[in-house]
């Protein structure tokens, strides 16, 4: 499961609860205490009775079971007049529930930019996090909310405060492919090149996910092209070649990327193309000078591996850009030993007219 596939389970679990809770303080019109009506009412937008029970003395910072105060419950379901009454009324505008998210976290997340430009004129710590580090400018970028991410930064929300897990807005919006949101926070200053604990980068992010005008707008930016991870020392390019991101790989090769850099084991993203019979992919790293004939840790060339996984047409793509048919591996198997075990009879075939020694 991707980083944001978790990110929208886990806040449309959390949105879930708090409805139910809603209906369920709200069964059969009673709740069963004034405090735990505010937050009914406040969700469900009834102001006059908020203004009623604030009236009476509940307090407007009393705070729910999860620690959500009437404000939070207000914000999550865009209920702006309530919002307004509240904070007349000296609700505390920066209160954190039992996850950390607070009223500007959670309209940022929802997408309601009425209730977050109220927040952002009453002075609102802009830069709050929540128990995993999200800031309300990460929950809007997840989720590509442009006119938001703006309201955000045009108040001084900075742009390169990370999560926990070390990933800052821009990585966020990179990995979704909400191409504006990127703009928008690279015009806001957010560093182009920040890396994760692991290495990972904005534009590997991108590449990744087959994000080709994100990956465009990126490297139109100055991203290192060239950038590795940590652990495995995989590129940009790796990501996109894995995939069969074939756009994403010319847009990478375009910007000076390196063709030959070396990835897990040694291969060469036209190794890992020839493996996957990725074949307009291998087409076009050949045309852009891949070197035909390099071996991995193994001393496997993109032959052996095209011939070993059954990929006829990897294979005469290969063979007609000058791949050395009799090229040995480190264990001595050649690209006809690996047809062989295949049994593949078309690529036997086509290597011995290509003059591979039996």
């Amino acid at each position: 499961m991707s980083q944001m596939e978790v990110v929208r389970l886990r806040r449309t679990l959390w949105v879930l609860c708090l409805s139910l809770s809603l209906a369920c303080l709200g069964a059969n019109g009673q709740a069963g205490t004034d405090a735990y009506d505010i937050f009914n009412c406040a969700g469900r937008g009834e102001l006059d009775r908020v203004k009623a029970l604030l009236e009476s003395g509940t307090d407007v910072n009393s705070k729910s079971q999860n620690g959500g105060t009437a404000l939070e419950y207000a914000a999550a379901f865009d209920k702006i007049d309530v919002v307004r009454l509240l904070l007349d009324k000296g609700a505390n505008i920066n209160t954190q529930d039992s996850h950390g998210a607070s009223a500007l976290n959670l309209a940022s997340e929802q997408g309601h930019l009425d209730v977050v430009q109220v927040l952002l004129t009453k002075g609102v710590n802009i830069n709050l996090q929540d128990n995993r580090g999200e800031t309300a400018l990460i929950e809007a970028a997840q989720r590509g909310y442009v006119e938001i991410l703006n309201a955000l930064l045009a108040h001084g929300a900075d742009d390169n405060i990370p999560t926990h897990d070390g990933w800052t807005p821009l990585m966020w919006a990179s990995d979704a492919g909400h191409t504006d949101a990127v703009r928008a926070l690279i015009d806001g200053k957010a560093q182009v090149n920040a890396k994760t604990s692991n290495g990972e980068t904005p534009l590997m992010l991108a590449a990744k996910g087959g994000h080709l005008d994100v990956v465009r707008v990126l490297i139109a930016a100055k991203a290192d092209v060239n950038a590795k991870t940590v652990d495995r020392g995989d590129t940009a390019l790796f990501f996109a070649a894995s995939s069969d991101y074939v756009d994403v790989v010319r847009a990478l090769l375009d910007a000076g990327t390196d063709v030959e850099a070396r990835m897990p084991h040694g291969s060469t993203a036209l190794m890992v193309a020839s493996e996957d019979g990725q074949v307009e992919l291998v087409k076009l790293l050949l045309a852009r000078g891949a070197n035909t004939n390099a071996r991995d840790d193994l001393g496997q060339t993109a032959l052996m591996l095209g011939s070993l996984t059954g990929h006829l047409d990897v294979v005469q793509a290969l063979l007609a850009n000058g791949a050395n048919v009799n090229a040995k591996s480190n264990d001595g198997t050649t690209a006809l030993d690996a047809a062989k075990e295949k049994k593949d009879s078309s690529i036997i075939a086509a290597l011995i007219k290509a003059g591979a020694k039996q």
